[in-house]
């Protein structure tokens, strides 16, 4: 496995490349209730990115969730409904998301000297669907590529990046975002 220098600021956590010049990065977006430090796991102990990317694991802001009775977690958007016809979550939520993770995309293409396909984002449920909404629908901005685990994309993305590099994965027995709503 290669060898990465843990750096934390605030809640976010990244793994900076040892020895090797960074070429790429990624941000890893975790689910509802989820931080970048509950993450960290997954890229410690498994060799599953290239060796040159630097791995940003940022936390999304403690919000109160509809579904579990108003009790506040670190989530991307409010969750309303498990329901997948009623109006499943808060879309204006996503928006703020949206907003603070391309303020910190942006600054990491810069660090990529302005190539924004050196940037890559993913994530894991709620991650996955931010993911999903920030390489789609990010207009004049194209990003390297999108990863998603067990997410869905929000019916109101407009599409500017149809042509983006995508890995979607989704179980067929995920109880909390069934394969109707993806």
């Amino acid at each position: 496995m290669p060898e990465y220098e843990l750096l934390r600021d605030g809640k976010e956590v990244t793994l900076e490349p040892k020895g090797i010049k960074c070429e790429s990065s990624i941000f890893w977006l975790h689910g509802r209730g989820g931080s970048g430090e509950s993450s960290f796991p997954l890229f410690k102990q498994r060799d599953v990115f290239p060796a040159h990317a630097r791995v940003i694991l940022p936390t999304a802001p403690e919000i109160p969730i509809t579904i579990k009775d108003g009790a506040p977690a670190a989530a991307w958007f409010d969750m309303k409904s498990a329901d997948p016809n009623n109006k499943l979550y808060g879309f204006d939520d996503a928006l703020r998301s949206t907003e603070s993770l391309k303020e910190r995309i942006l600054r990491e293409i810069e660090r990529q000297n302005g190539d924004s396909r050196r940037v890559c984002v993913g994530g894991f449920s709620q991650g996955a669907t931010m993911a999903f909404h920030l390489g789609f629908g990010w207009k004049g901005v194209r990003l390297g590529g999108v990863v998603g685990v067990s997410g869905f994309m929000f019916k109101e993305t407009q599409v500017e990046n149809p042509d983006i590099d995508v890995l979607a994965i989704h179980g067929e027995e995920d109880e909390i975002t069934s394969l109707r709503v993806v």
